[in-house]
């Protein structure tokens, strides 16, 4: 594992026990300010609650992600505000390497 991705780990899981300790349902339930003191941006922050709102409102399309071929999943997720197209290629290249219906870690759920 590379620096940056350690470094996203560690930091993704400093969020994580800090929802936990709390009693809340995932990340995007801590406030901004806890994301910022967890090592998390406010471009970040605002990508993980606009997310899972959304997928608050619409779970079933989000689910339905699972069952996406790569590139219809790439489409999909490219469009939402503050993912990038790397996160989407990264989803799609999972995907495959799975090769099944693969769970997706949403930060909403």
């Amino acid at each position: 594992m590379g620096p940056p991705l350690k470094a996203a780990n560690t930091i993704i899981s400093r969020a994580e026990e800090l929802s936990f300790k709390q009693g809340k349902n995932g990340i995007a339930f801590l406030s901004e300010e806890e994301l910022k003191i967890c090592g998390i941006s406010r471009n970040k922050s605002k990508a993980i609650k606009i997310f899972a709102e959304n997928y608050q409102n619409d779970e079933e399309t989000y689910e339905g992600w699972k069952n996406l071929h790569p590139l219809p999943l790439f489409a999909e997720v490219e469009k939402h505000w503050g993912i990038s197209s790397w996160s989407a290629s990264m989803l799609a290249m999972i995907k495959v390497s799975n090769n099944e219906s693969s769970e997706i870690r949403l930060w909403a759920s």
